[in-house]
């Protein structure tokens, strides 16, 4: 798949690209006494996302700006042309086993690796670790908020820590729950100032243009 062809699956509602395309992007990784042991995220070509942590369970769903899916739907192209060479071959750590598949038109590439020192791999495993770690952050989130507002601070704390340490993306997910934080009296004034400003944070970011 060229890179033209993937800037045109990702703006079909552009005229130019007369096909409607199915690219699917599969991420997952196994690993077993992690939190969460395991989990998958799919993102579909118009950026449409789902994230799960069972196979079989009702997938959390997210949005993925267009550059960024350009931006991934490459670096895996070129992670699948490896094959099965993308895997190192050095000892290290294990950090989980890894999937990712391509998928465009009933065509199927995908490539199986524990720990890869090829840069566009560890540019894709690193993404997806952070859209997990998003999601979990968002999950704690809405769960404080149905069920201890006293503790709604310190997940706003964590998640604001993510934000410094550059671990949050798609990060427009956590609009809806922020703005329900802000317009709750119920909780913390420091809470919802917390909030408040993470919130413009969110908003006033630009989207991540796509490497040419």
């Amino acid at each position: 798949m060229s890179a033209s062809r993937i800037a045109c699956l990702v703006v079909l509602w552009a005229g130019s690209c007369l096909p409607v395309s199915a690219a699917q992007l599969f991420f997952s990784r196994d690993f077993p006494g992690s939190s969460p042991a395991y989990f998958d995220i799919t993102i579909e070509a118009d950026g449409a996302a789902a994230y799960r942590e069972a196979p079989d369970e009702d997938p959390l769903k997210f949005q993925v700006d267009a550059a960024t899916v350009t931006e991934l739907l490459n670096r895996a192209e070129a992670v699948e042309a490896l094959g099965p060479s993308v895997a190192s071959k050095r000892k290290v750590a294990f950090t989980g086993n890894k999937v990712l598949r391509l998928s465009d038109d009933g065509r199927q590439q995908e490539a199986k690796f524990m720990y890869s020192e090829n840069q566009d791999a560890q540019y894709v495993v690193s993404w997806f670790l952070k859209a997990a770690e998003t999601i979990g952050h968002r999950i704690n989130l809405e769960r404080a908020v149905r069920f201890d507002r006293l503790g709604v601070n310190d997940a706003l704390l964590q998640l604001q820590g993510a934000f410094e340490r550059d671990r949050v993306v798609a990060a427009d997910q956590l609009i809806p729950v922020l703005e329900q934080i802000t317009g709750q009296e119920k909780i913390l004034h420091l809470a919802r100032s917390r909030a408040a400003a993470l919130l413009e944070r969110i908003q006033a970011a630009e989207p991540a243009p796509a490497a040419p």
